[in-house]
Order: structure tokens, then sequence, then C-alpha cells
């Protein structure tokens, strides 16, 4: 990760929550981690990593993808980061309508 340059990094599909992982993935060099983890254990989530402390972190206040770890986002004065991940629509579509409010 030191040597990418990016001053903010976004994960997607962590599929772990940070006291899963080693020491390394949750307080690299350099970076602040930032963790939306989901309930169900082994399923998506979002990470962000930042070189620079963000005024404030926040997940986007609905349950239906909250408990699934799909979106975090970063606020930087008038600049936002946001990590997300989009569910797959499955067989026959199921999870369409979670994509296209």
């Amino acid at each position: 990760m030191d040597n990418c340059g990016a001053d903010v990094i976004c994960i997607q599909e962590t599929k772990a929550k940070p006291d899963q992982l080693s020491d390394n993935l949750t307080n690299p060099p350099k970076y602040k981690s930032f963790w939306a983890s989901t309930v169900k254990p082994g399923y998506s989530g979002t990470a962000i990593y930042s070189k620079t402390e963000p005024d404030k972190i926040e997940i986007l206040g609905d349950s239906r993808f909250d408990d699934e770890g799909r979106t975090i986002m970063a606020f930087f004065g008038k600049f936002v980061v946001i990590s997300a991940y989009f569910p797959n629509s499955q067989d026959a579509e199921a999870c369409l309508d979670d994509k296209i409010p």
C-alpha cells in the first residue's frame, strides 16, 4: 500500500471485520483505516484508507445497506469520498430493486 502513492484508497467486498485482520491491514503505515462491516460473517463490507484524518466518517443510514456494510463515506471539507459495494442482482434479478430505487 505504501508504494501506490494514493491519498485515499477504497476497498469493496472486504468480507471481514477489522478484528479478523492483521494489524498491517487495519493500521498500515501512513494510513488510517475506516470500516463498514456486515452483520453476516464473511459477506460484503467496505473500507477506506486515508493518509489524512477525515473530518467525519458516515455510513449510509439505511439498515438494508448498513447491515451489509455496503457504504462508507469520508468527509474532507467540501470533498467526500464514498466507498460503495452494490449487490449482485442475483437470479431473476431478486436484488435489482435495491440498486434502482
